[in-house]
């Protein structure tokens, strides 16, 4: 395990591409992608059996989700608290809701954490663009183009959310569409050519950042001319 911590470290955090890390480690490439792939979907993750420890709340739950998935969008002091979420159920439900305060908070927290953590699914990306058909399209058609990346890909998208707005991320997919180049390299690269590169220098490594400026100069030259 703390192997496969090394080699997504070099990854996610230095930059390093696939190659790179296959000849640092001496593990193939193969074994590389599939460390990268495997650790970020692993499906032992201990989402369900969480989830399943608040078997009162199974009736809610999706509603509970669907606000805090809507807060990813919303203003600090508009974002939804355990305690918030506890008594709008209460004054929503009243007698049919019997679950404990604990119970809500212990649910919140932990739902937060695979919200806004590292590791997400698939379900929590097509629920943040849930509203958008175009980018439900582009997400069907970036798992059709790009297979072996998707995992990845969804990663980074996810990533994407906590730094553009709903309106820039659109415009992007838009574009991507268009290109047919479904791809959140793409989509990147492209929201560095329409709303500049200080965005993305936030929260990419240095090599990840030039590889994507270059596809996004690349970008400007095919569209400006």
């Amino acid at each position: 395990m703390t192997q496969v911590k090394h080699i997504r470290k070099m990854y996610f955090e230095g930059g390093k591409n696939i190659s790179q890390i296959s000849r640092e480690t001496g593990h193939d490439r193969k074994t590389v992608r599939g460390y990268l792939n495997k650790e970020d979907w692993n499906k032992e993750l201990p989402k369900v059996k969480k989830e399943a420890g608040y078997p009162k709340l199974e009736p809610f739950k999706a509603e509970i989700d669907s606000w805090l998935i809507e807060d990813k969008r919303a203003r600090r002091k508009q974002k939804h608290t355990a305690k918030r979420i506890y008594d709008s159920l209460v004054e929503k439900y009243k007698d049919d809701f019997d679950c404990s305060y604990r119970t809500v908070a212990g649910y919140v927290a932990a739902k937060k954490k695979e919200i806004y953590g590292d590791r997400v699914s698939l379900t929590i990306i097509k629920q943040y663009f849930a509203e958008y058909e175009i980018a439900q399209e582009f997400i069907r058609r970036m798992e059709q183009q790009q297979p072996k990346y998707f995992n990845t890909y969804c990663i980074r998208l996810y990533r994407m959310t906590k730094f553009y707005t709903i309106g820039q991320l659109l415009d992007g997919i838009e574009y991507c569409i268009d290109a047919e180049r479904c791809s959140a390299y793409e989509l990147l690269a492209y929201l560095m050519y329409q709303y500049g590169e200080h965005i993305a220098k936030k929260f990419l490594p240095n090599q990840q950042y030039f590889n994507h400026l270059a596809r996004s100069k690349e970008i400007r030259r095919e569209i400006d001319g």
